[in-house]
């Protein structure tokens, strides 16, 4: 099967084949995707992640070329000129040193980062708004912020906070460590949020905007109102 790319800064995954449907994620530019299905206007892909949804045919480029080392943007922002297109892609966008211009100071290759790097990395996040389904700095959900920060560091994340619950190992409240992630639930017991931790007592998460609140046994605590927004599941080490 044939591997496409996003050819735009980022493009939306929804729901269902209209441009009002629910958007679901996002592709960033230069990210690959596989068609499975056509029908007269959409095209339904699957992710790297193996996400599916339905995206507008005309954010797709050519056939990538496949590149020995990936590169990644590491700042808020790049500039970009692809195939006569200049534009400012995200962090966590895909680039091809054999196709697209850029600066040499935007952009790391692919190697496995401590926790101290993918904390600075989610401190650049700060104040970005809240956007379902949203996995760049013009938008981002919970997720979405825990996954691309893990892939620009060179770990591999599921979408959803449901699924990247499974990822890594346990940690005790306690025990925990500055990088680690913290998955909270609702009343049912379903994992809804996911934050992680940028020091024993706070947590960078996205509730409104990417903030900083503070953390302890029972969840997150908005100091503002001395009410916990989030409730603590459980605590993974995945990086």
């Amino acid at each position: 099967m044939i591997t496409y790319s996003c050819k735009i800064a980022c493009a939306p995954i929804r729901l269902e084949q209209s441009d009002k449907s629910e958007m679901i994620s996002q592709l960033l530019f230069g990210e690959t995707f596989k068609i499975i299905k056509t029908t007269k206007s959409w095209k339904r892909i699957k992710t790297h992640d193996g996400y599916e949804g339905w995206i507008d045919p005309r954010v797709i480029a050519n056939t990538k070329a496949v590149i020995k080392e990936k590169c990644y943007v590491n700042k808020l922002w790049a500039h970009v000129i692809s195939s006569g297109m200049e534009m400012f892609v995200p962090y966590g966008s895909e680039l091809n040193p054999e196709k697209d211009e850029f600066s040499i100071h935007d952009f790391t290759f692919v190697t496995k980062s401590g926790p101290e790097k993918i904390i600075q990395d989610a401190l650049l996040f700060l104040n970005t708004p809240y956007l379902w389904g949203g996995r760049s700095s013009f938008g981002v959900d919970c997720s979405g912020l825990m996954q691309v920060l893990a892939k620009v560091n060179g770990y591999t994340l599921a979408r959803d906070a449901s699924q990247q619950v499974n990822s890594g190992k346990a940690v005790e409240y306690g025990k925990h460590n500055i990088g680690d992630l913290a998955f909270f639930q609702d009343e049912s017991g379903k994992i809804v949020h996911v934050g992680i931790l940028s020091a024993k007592d706070e947590i960078i998460h996205a509730s409104g905007w990417v903030r900083s609140d503070l953390f302890d046994e029972k969840g997150i605590l908005v100091e503002s109102s001395g009410l916990y927004s989030h409730h603590l599941a459980c605590i993974r080490r995945i990086f």
